[in-house]
């Protein structure tokens, strides 16, 4: 936001000046060239949070101080000139459902599918049929590149959900989709492990209509909150 910098560099500059202290004098006390920090008090470069809150420390002020008296809408006549546009929405949300009981399976269907018209889903049940799907595409279906991964940890075969959390996460083709955990229990050793394996959520179904209401805000935030790496 250039006008935001040219207003925290006219803020510097006059708190500086107020203290009647050189710019190779403060310069000197920040460890910076007295050439750097006129470029910031002219805004010819940004300056950062951390530096701010140095130079307030030594000038003596509240470094929230700086943002007083500018409003957003000031950018508004410029950004017109330099608008980036935005990727649309996704039409569609393609869930993979990684979930071997068909109880649990109905339920998130379900759920999913009455969230919104535009979501699809398959359905795996074990974690040789994932790989097999994704990996090695012995799977054939007519069914898109998941855009999001819902994950049951407590799978059967020998392989359990932090397996395949592991494998497709560290897979440069797959690491980039969301996977969001499901399972019956939250015990703060599994939420911990599932984060640490970079999973994008944790949703309990101990509770299914708290369940089913996260589902919805799953599908609400996937599909209308952001933009997924497969936007089309």
């Amino acid at each position: 936001m250039p006008l935001l910098n040219i207003h925290i560099g006219r803020k510097l500059r006059r708190k500086r000046k107020k203290l009647c202290m050189s710019l190779s004098e403060a310069a000197s006390q920040l460890g910076i060239s007295p050439q750097q920090l006129q470029k910031y008090e002219q805004a010819q470069t940004r300056i950062s949070a951390g530096l701010i809150y140095r130079i307030s420390l030594l000038y003596g002020f509240n470094p929230a101080c700086v943002y007083e008296g500018f409003k957003i809408e000031e950018e508004n006549d410029e950004a017109e000139t330099n608008i980036t546009i935005p990727m649309g929405q996704k039409k569609t949300l393609n869930v993979l459902l990684v979930e071997p009981d068909p109880v649990d399976e109905l339920i998130t269907r379900e759920a999913l599918m009455g969230a919104n018209k535009h979501v699809k889903v398959f359905c795996l049940h074990d974690s040789t049929q994932v790989l097999d799907y994704l990996r090695y595409k012995k799977i054939e279906v007519d069914f898109p590149h998941p855009d999001i991964i819902l994950l049951e940890l407590n799978l059967p075969k020998s392989e359990d959900g932090y397996f395949i959390l592991r494998e497709l996460k560290r897979d440069p083709d797959f690491q980039i989709i969301p996977i969001i955990i499901i399972s019956h229990t939250s015990k703060l050793q599994e939420v911990y492990q599932a984060y640490k394996g970079f999973a994008s959520g944790y949703v309990c179904k101990s509770d299914s209509e708290s369940y089913k209401k996260s589902l919805k805000g799953i599908v609400h935030y996937w599909l209308s909150s952001v933009i997924l790496p497969y936007s089309s």
